[in-house]
């Protein structure tokens, strides 16, 4: 594990701790430094939400734009002619009285 995730774990596992023991000194003082750095974390990755968004919704539009464009330059065709029902589905080809 990277030394990065193992710092970040420990942060974690801190607060807990001090959460499910507040009695404990020392788990208190460890978490109250280390305090700060939780919060600037957090309002980092808070602030990485609409960034990303902003980016997913930029990528769509130019691929929205590039299709729409790709879709001007090509020539229309004609529809594939459209086969009777009972091709597709050979439960209701029809009987000799007309009815499936």
């Amino acid at each position: 594990m990277p030394e990065e995730e193992r710092r970040a774990l420990a942060l974690v596992l801190i607060h807990a701790a001090s959460a499910l023991h507040p009695a404990d000194g020392r788990l208190a003082s460890v978490s109250r430094r280390w305090r700060g750095l939780a919060v600037a974390a957090t309002l980092g990755f808070a602030l990485l939400l609409p960034l990303q968004g902003f980016a997913t919704w930029r990528g769509l539009s130019q691929g929205l734009q590039q299709d729409a464009a790709r879709r001007a330059c090509e020539v229309p065709r004609s529809p594939p002619p459209i086969a009777p029902c009972w091709i597709a589905f050979p439960a209701h080809r029809p009987t000799r009285c007309g009815r499936s």
